[in-house]
């Protein structure tokens, strides 16, 4: 029965890098998902507070119009 050669030290700590690495890469893609389902979920309540920001600012808008109006000619 043959038997493996043993293997070396450094090609030891090369397969502990890597698995170091592929469990990091893990923990992003797990991350990466999560801020994915964040965005997906805060999208519509961001699209509602710019669609409010844009109905107040038309409001400041017509305010200030109407006071420019009725301002004292100088």
């Amino acid at each position: 029965m043959p038997t493996s050669p043993p293997v070396s030290r450094e090609f030891e700590k090369l397969i502990e890098s890597a698995l170091e690495i592929l469990a990091r890469i893990e923990q992003h893609k797990v991350q990466i998902e999560e801020l994915r389902l964040q965005t997906r979920t805060s999208l519509p309540e961001l699209k509602s507070l710019a669609a409010e920001a844009d109905r107040l600012l038309r409001k400041a808008r017509e305010i200030r119009a109407e006071l420019e109006c009725c301002e004292p000619k100088q």
